[in-house]
């Protein structure tokens, strides 16, 4: 099965240009999926961001800015891997790890993060052996001592939250289980 990889092309910029970047990251990530969805009717769909690009997925996945999402383009993504979101918020089912604190933007969530947990689908979780349950598609990581998604001043070197890279093995047999799961 041939994968084509896409880095997406915008202006990541912080504060004061945080919010206008990160609606312009959804709006062209939007339509390159619908693109991809609409060109490839049957391709899945994996998505992968880092901080503010963790946060340009998860706008998009919950539909808070337009243009949004097709119900086809949603119905292909098959897997999505958010690493370190300034958005991070505790307790949510698609925390990978929990992890105690908030992230340092997650006051400005204009969205429920919880609706995240709608990308799902009924069948045997990865590395489940005994009873079948829901199978999340999003993945949240954010590691203890984040900067951004753990508001932790003390990584103010961002070797925490640029260290995600230990993750790229498990991250990779996850997607394959649920692009290769009967889902």
């Amino acid at each position: 099965m041939p994968f084509y990889f896409e880095s997406l092309n915008y202006p990541a910029a912080p504060p004061p240009h945080l919010e206008d970047s990160v609606n312009l990251g959804v709006s062209r990530l939007s339509a390159e999926v619908n693109y991809v969805n609409q060109t490839c009717p049957y391709a899945p769909i994996v998505l992968i961001g880092h901080s503010q690009g963790a946060m340009v997925v998860s706008h998009l996945l919950t539909g808070a800015t337009v243009p949004a999402l097709t119900t086809s383009a949603k119905n292909n993504i098959r897997a999505v891997a958010l690493f370190g979101d300034p958005q991070y918020r505790t307790g949510m089912l698609t925390n990978f790890v929990n992890q105690p604190n908030n992230g340092l933007l997650s006051q400005s969530l204009t969205f429920p993060k919880s609706s995240l947990a709608s990308y799902r689908y009924w069948g045997w979780p990865y590395g489940a052996t005994t009873a079948e349950g829901w199978v999340y598609k999003v993945r949240e990581y954010c590691l203890a001592g984040d900067f951004f998604c753990q508001s932790n001043p003390n990584d103010s070197s961002y070797a925490i939250h640029n260290s995600y890279g230990q993750f790229a093995g498990g991250v990779a047999g996850w997607i394959q289980f649920l692009l290769t799961d009967s889902n």
